[in-house]
């Protein structure tokens, strides 16, 4: 009998031992933004939540030099239109030309933000929101990559493009195809 019990407790213990941990993204994939939030041990997500905030305000505000400390030297930052993709520079100066003198902040409400850690250097983010200067109705989405390199977070990749609804779509085929 009691070679059984400790065959049993040996095996219970070979068993325990040789399951292997839970790693931070199938903890984030049972419970994302607690998990996320609970593993990251090294302040990435709330670093990187501040950063996208700082990026809507520099956005918004067409705070410029806020913006140039935001985004990587080498970032590729697209805008919704097809013929809109630019490096730090050509952003910076187009949304220079865009704060024309009088002109309202962008009315940008932010509707939810998943951040996804995917390392401790690295670090996707997707944003959707109410960017009222494209429509007040059909969502705008932002991806970004956010890297760590130089001791600093950057913005490496921006991408913006609309969202509608898929319900959406038929109808707003049928109404580009009448203009």
């Amino acid at each position: 009998m009691k070679k059984l019990i400790a065959l049993l407790l040996s095996t219970i213990v070979l068993v325990s031992a040789c399951k292997k941990p839970e790693t931070a993204s199938e903890a984030a994939t049972e419970k994302p933004e607690k998990a996320e939030i609970t593993n990251d041990t090294a302040g990435n997500y709330k670093t990187v939540e501040a950063i996208c905030e700082k990026h809507l305000a520099a956005m918004s505000n067409f705070d410029t030099v806020a913006l140039a400390h935001l985004l990587n030297d080498s970032v590729q930052y697209i805008g919704t239109d097809p013929s809109e993709i630019w490096g730090k520079a050509q952003i910076i100066t187009y949304m220079h030309k865009a704060d024309k003198p009088g002109r309202d902040p962008l009315k940008l409400t932010l509707l939810s933000r998943n951040i996804k850690v995917l390392s401790g250097t690295s670090v996707v983010v997707t944003e959707h929101l109410i960017n009222e200067s494209l429509s007040k109705t059909i969502q705008s989405r932002i991806t970004y990559l956010v890297n760590y390199s130089d001791c600093q977070w950057t913005i490496t990749y921006v991408c913006w493009s609309l969202a509608p609804k898929n319900e959406d779509l038929k109808a707003i085929d049928k109404a580009v195809n009448i203009l």
